[in-house]
This record gives C-alpha cells, sequence and structure tokens, in this order.
C-alpha cells in the first residue's frame, strides 16, 4: 500500500514537471502511471484533479501570456463533445485508452499539420475544443493533440504553455465531473451487467476509497503544485530549438510504450 502511495505521487511530481517545461505529455504519461495502480474510473478522476491543478498553477503562472480570446469557442467545442458521449454513456476500458494513447501522439507526424490548425481561429478553437474533451474522456490525456492547435500560431513558448494550461483547467473539470458522475450513475444502473472489459475496469477494488484516498489526494495535488514550479525554472534555460525537439521525441516515446501495453494487454 506504501509502495503504491511513493508510486503515485513521485509520478505526479515528475510529469508535472515535463508538463511545465514542454506543456505536454506530463498527462499522457500520469495516466499510463495510474493505470498500472488503479482501475480506469479512479485513475482518470485522480488524474483530472491533478492535471487540474498542475494545469491551474502554469495558467496562473503565466497567466499574463494567455490568449483569451480563443478560450470561449474552445469552451463551446467542450460542451458540444461532453453532451454527446454522455448521451450513449460512453466509458473506456484499459484497451481504449492504451489505443488512443498510442495513436493521439502520433497526429503529430501526420498530414494534419497541413490543415494549417490554429487555435487563434474561432471555428479551429470550436473543433479543438471538441476533439480534445473527446480524447480525454477516452484515452485520459490529449496533450498531444491539442499541441496540433498550437503549431501555426507562430507565438512563443511561454504563450502557449499559458494558453494550453488554460484550455486544460476547463477539459479536466469537464472530466472530473464527467467519470464522477456518470461512472456512479452506469453502476449504480449495470452494475456486473454490463459490458465485461469495462465492467472489470469500473467495478474493481481501488486503495482511492478507503482511508489512504484522501492522502492520496491531497498529496498528489501538493506534488503537481511544486512539479509545475520546477518545470518553470526549467523552462527558462531551454532553447526554442530544444522545446521543439524535446517536444518531438517525447511524443514518439509515448505512442511507442502506450502501444506495447496495448499489445501486451
Amino acid at each position: 500500500m506504501e509502495m503504491t502511495i511513493v508510486v503515485i505521487w513521485m509520478s505526479v511530481l515528475l510529469t508535472s514537471t515535463l508538463s511545465g517545461v514542454l506543456g505536454m505529455g506530463g498527462g499522457v504519461i500520469l495516466m499510463f502511471s495510474l493505470l498500472s495502480v488503479l482501475p480506469v474510473r479512479d485513475a482518470m478522476v485522480l488524474h483530472g484533479l491533478v492535471q487540474l491543478v498542475a494545469n491551474g498553477a502554469r495558467a496562473l503562472t503565466h497567466r499574463e501570456h494567455i490568449w483569451w480570446r480563443c478560450t470561449g469557442w474552445y469552451a463551446f467545442g467542450c460542451g458540444i463533445a461532453i453532451t454527446c458521449l454522455a448521451s450513449i454513456n460512453w466509458l473506456p476500458d484499459r484497451r481504449a485508452v492504451y489505443l488512443l494513447g498510442g495513436v493521439i501522439p502520433l497526429l503529430q507526424f501526420t498530414p494534419i499539420k497541413q490543415l494549417q490548425l490554429d487555435i487563434a481561429r474561432r471555428s479551429h478553437a470550436l473543433v479543438c475544443g471538441g476533439l480534445i474533451t473527446a480524447g480525454q474522456i477516452s484515452a485520459g490525456a490529449a496533450g498531444p493533440l491539442l499541441d496540433a492547435f498550437f503549431s501555426q500560431t507562430g507565438k512563443g513558448r511561454y504563450g502557449i504553455i499559458a494558453t494550453k494550461s488554460t484550455t486544460q483547467v476547463l477539459s479536466h473539470l469537464i472530466k472530473v465531473t464527467y467519470f464522477a458522475v456518470l461512472g456512479s450513475h452506469w453502476l449504480s444502473n449495470h452494475g456486473k451487467t454490463g459490458l465485461q472489459g469495462v465492467t472489470n475496469d469500473w467495478t474493481a477494488n481501488t486503495i482511492l476509497a478507503d482511508s489512504s484516498g484522501a492522502m492520496i489526494l491531497v498529496g498528489s495535488l501538493v506534488f503537481a503544485v511544486a512539479g509545475t514550479r520546477f518545470g518553470t525554472r526549467i523552462l527558462a534555460r531551454i532553447s526554442e530549438q530544444r522545446f521543439a525537439r524535446f517536444s518531438r521525441l517525447l511524443l514518439i516515446a509515448l505512442s511507442a510504450y502506450s502501444f506495447s501495453k496495448l499489445m501486451s494487454w
């Protein structure tokens, strides 16, 4: 039990630091780490709460760099996506998480860049909100996909990280609410009579349900803020060129790991 708590806390610290530097990737890695010790529903909720705090801290730190014009349309897109998913009671299992976790990072290496996606454009911000919310509900994190909407902005890394963090505060808040509310509703109505793969992932015993749950949550939120501060300090020391190169390498590594987990499942 103690080792599981340490694994969760260290994962939160390291991935929050990574996201503080690159503005992406940390959320995907944290999702994979949590899935190794928690069932899907609790991994999604804890992941959402941690990312909510970490992104909130980053957004607050870099608030003067946030591009506010696009956030309203992004929120509208989030609303459309969550309405569609809730209408079909969509609850992913581990296979869905690993599959999408492998596909999403690879989108950066496809012709998607030729679409000239730019979150500063209203229609693109709307589509971005919908896709990112659907991706987060299905895979837990969708940072690499979000990055595609920032690649054509022509602005610096501080503005990118600040605005990404702001949009993710909204998306993770939606995710936590979705799984906490819809997850409870689905289990109360279907119990162990639903889809077998989903049921196993959603009814497994979890340490979040016992007395350790509060300690895990509080510790995770503290380490999320600490990691964000560490990442901000590192960000100030790297160049734009290294920022881009590290981002590409991380995407490849994330995709490879996710597909390896999917194949071994």
